[in-house]
């Protein structure tokens, strides 16, 4: 069972502080294929038809397969590719966290969206009043202002411009 839909989940392009000027050119996920940026994917990974699909019209000699997601953020420092795509804002919390801000930064292209959060819970445990409920809680604190303040919290904590 699904509750409502309480963020929606957003990819977005990270490359090297100060390189973003160098891929100004690229606005949209469609300008990767055009560029001439090489980037890296966790194998496996997906992040839906539309990206999968331009990373596939990219071809092997500009994507880069890792194993996964911390190899992308240190083999970026190390300069061996140019950028990486990554979920929103989880990525720019694990550069926070690791200390990591100050050398790579997400790049303004607009963001890709690819649907939204939901809590996930048990049919075997969970009935649809417990559901009803849990949705109406999160109705209750997204228009009464409680939802924007958490956020907030974690928008200056993290320094996330992006949920």
């Amino acid at each position: 069972m699904l509750t409502d839909k309480y963020r929606s989940k957003h990819v977005g392009l990270f490359v090297r502080t100060g390189q973003i000027k160098k891929w100004n050119k690229i606005s949209s996920i469609e300008d990767l294929n055009t560029s001439k940026i090489n980037i890296a994917e966790v194998r496996g990974y997906s992040f839906g038809t539309q990206v999968d699909g331009i990373l596939h019209e990219m071809g092997k000699d500009r994507v880069y397969l890792t194993i996964k997601a911390s190899q992308n953020r240190l083999m970026l420092i190390a300069r061996r590719f140019d950028g990486y795509l990554a979920y929103l804002p989880d990525e720019s919390i694990v550069l926070n966290d690791n200390d990591l801000d100050h050398k790579i930064q997400l790049h303004p292209m607009k963001l890709i969206y690819t649907g939204g959060i939901h809590f996930l819970l048990s049919r075997k445990s969970t009935n649809q009043a417990t559901l009803d409920t849990i949705n109406k809680g999160l109705k209750t604190i997204m228009t009464n202002g409680k939802y924007d303040k958490i956020l907030n919290k974690y928008t200056h904590l993290y320094g996330i411009s992006q949920w």
